[in-house]
């Protein structure tokens, strides 16, 4: 890399920067894609900034896009023709924003970033990231769109889990926030697969029988358990709060009817979560959250 494009390259870390303070994430996002595709690999801090772009930007359409929802389903219910016409086009316009967005990360993933990673800590972030993207596209996806998608998204979260079950030690927050964000997606696949659009024969998959709610019931406890441990040791997980992860998984633990005893992350007879050890964790524990001093959170979808 020339001395002219590092001059380049660090002008679009900077505006990065600059678009991050002043709120516009989509701004970010054109500023750390540029900044991704010199020569040069991005490091931590770097990666954090590109993480936060897409995933602001990303996350702001998908709010919108429940919130159309909702209202053209309320519409609909109404009978009101024209105003659910009305809020389905504005769907479709957000639709197509968050594909667009979504596209983009992830042919920089694909094409750029996790090829030319040189750090295990890197490859995981890189395959998570893609894992997450795809399972987004997945959400706003019909049919074989959905399919290929989630198919997409397993394939990454997978390939993440090989390098970082070889790479990193059990406690490493890159490995632990991939596992987490590997059960949301197991669980949200679950749903997925229940819903008219899928044929789980047809997929060759278990959409609704034991073996299916049994695999998303131990990645959500795996979950638990992994948070449990870091707030013990009195970590915190990159760009989200603990306390956040445990209302998530606490929530998702309930939703499929985890209450076997014995269990890190058991539902105990009163309805309370509690870990290995058998302290309040999850939601319950959440209550009594402390932000460790020096720790920053950040906001984050899952």
């Amino acid at each position: 890399m020339t001395e002219m494009d590092g001059v380049i390259r660090e002008h679009e870390v900077y505006f990065a920067t600059l678009a991050e303070q002043a709120e516009r994430y989509d701004e970010m996002a054109e500023h750390m894609k540029s900044a991704a595709l010199f020569e040069q690999e991005l490091d931590a801090e770097e990666r954090n900034l590109l993480a936060v772009a897409f995933k602001q930007a990303v996350g702001q359409r998908r709010c919108a896009w429940r919130i159309v929802c909702a209202a053209e389903q309320e519409e609909q219910a109404k009978g009101n023709h024209m105003t659910t016409a009305s809020a389905r086009g504005y769907r479709k316009k957000i639709e197509a924003e968050l594909t667009s967005l979504c596209q983009t990360i992830l042919a920089l993933l694909t094409d750029k970033l996790i090829p030319g990673a040189t750090t295990a800590e890197a490859k995981v972030s890189y395959y998570k990231a893609q894992g997450d993207y795809y399972r987004y596209m997945a959400e706003i996806s019909d049919d074989m769109d959905r399919t290929r998608s989630t198919t997409a998204a397993k394939a990454a979260y997978e390939d993440g889990t090989k390098v970082a079950e070889t790479s990193l030690k059990v406690t490493s927050p890159f490995r632990l926030g991939l596992a987490l964000n590997h059960a949301v997606f197991y669980y949200e696949a679950r749903e997925h697969l229940g819903a008219a659009p899928w044929s789980g024969t047809a997929h060759g998959m278990d959409p609704i029988g034991p073996k299916t709610r049994r695999l998303a019931r131990d990645a959500l406890m795996a979950g638990s358990y992994f948070l449990d441990q870091i707030r013990r040791f009195g970590l915190e997980m990159p760009f989200v709060s603990n306390q956040e992860l445990s209302s998530r998984l606490c929530a998702r633990l309930r939703e499929i009817g985890c209450s076997e005893p014995g269990w890190p992350g058991a539902v105990d007879s009163e309805g309370v979560q509690r870990g290995s050890d058998g302290n309040l964790c999850g939601a319950a524990q959440s209550a009594r959250y402390t932000k460790q001093p020096g720790h920053t959170e950040h906001m984050t979808q899952r």
